[in-house]
């Protein structure tokens, strides 16, 4: 027996321990995981940052484009989500809808969602009955978010801004900046579009999450905004060559507004 164990041992030391076999699938693991390690911080990374989009491929769709806003509206101070570096955002949103402020609480601060005067004539009574309901309270301090100015239906605003914004493991959302047509280079306005917050509403672009809100531009929606018929139109006529009349001449002064007749409501309906 001891020399059979003696001769199994000496057998051992000069072959070597045969090395296990590896298959196909455990090697396939093997590199599955790697990557997986490997990848895993870079994708949390990128659900995390912020990107502006606003001079990537594909999205002069929306951006430098005119849009009218259809409904009655309110610029609200220190309600913006802070992603545009400009002295000043103010918050287009239409009457009667709603904003957010933070309200510090024993454990911590939340979003409370508060309700805009449901029309110009409310607000305009009694204005401080309203603004004196929009401060934000936290463990830094208030912010008042006062209604600072009324925007009028009709008015056009052109799009500047798009940038993708990181929510984290939700995904992403578009937050859509423009300019009215007579606020300083200074002033931002920021048009409802990432729907971060519940209580905050109506969007005025149909949501657009994860994927769709980095590559894809958002559309806008036509029960808030509509295409400025006035720049359909002049795209039209770029198209085209030019026109015996312009469309200001056949308009006259309601190529801006909602007022739009015959053939041109049309073209600017099939150009949302």
């Amino acid at each position: 027996m001891a020399s059979r164990i003696g001769r199994a041992v000496r057998r051992t030391l000069n072959t070597g321990f045969r090395k296990p076999a590896v298959s196909v699938f455990s090697t396939i693991h093997y590199k599955l995981g790697y990557a997986i390690i490997t990848l895993a911080p870079i994708l949390t990374a990128c659900s995390l940052i912020t990107v502006n989009r606003t001079n990537a491929k594909g999205m002069d769709a929306l951006v430098g484009k005119s849009f009218v806003v259809v409904k009655d509206s309110f610029l609200i101070e220190n309600a913006c989500i802070k992603e545009y570096s400009t002295e000043r955002c103010l918050q287009l949103q239409v009457v009667a809808g709603r904003i957010t402020h933070k309200v510090n609480s024993f454990f911590g601060w939340s979003w409370v969602g508060v309700d805009l005067p449901a029309t110009i004539r409310e607000f305009e009574e009694n204005p401080l009955k309203y603004n004196n309901a929009y401060i934000s309270t936290t463990l830094f301090g208030t912010t008042r978010q006062d209604i600072v100015g009324i925007v009028s239906k009709g008015t056009t605003v052109t799009i500047t801004r798009l940038v993708s914004k990181a929510l984290g493991e939700t995904g992403r959302c578009w937050v859509v900046y423009g300019r009215l047509e007579k606020t300083p280079n200074n002033t931002a306005i920021e048009i409802p579009a990432c729907g971060f917050s519940p209580e905050a509403g109506p969007l005025w672009f149909i949501s657009q999450r994860g994927g769709g809100a980095y590559y894809i531009p958002p559309k806008p929606d036509p029960e808030y905004l509509i295409r400025a018929p006035k720049q359909i139109l002049d795209e039209s006529e770029r198209e085209r060559g030019s026109h015996e009349n312009s469309a200001c001449d056949v308009l006259d002064h309601k190529c801006n507004g909602l007022l739009i007749i015959g053939a041109y409501l049309t073209s600017a309906m099939d150009n949302l």
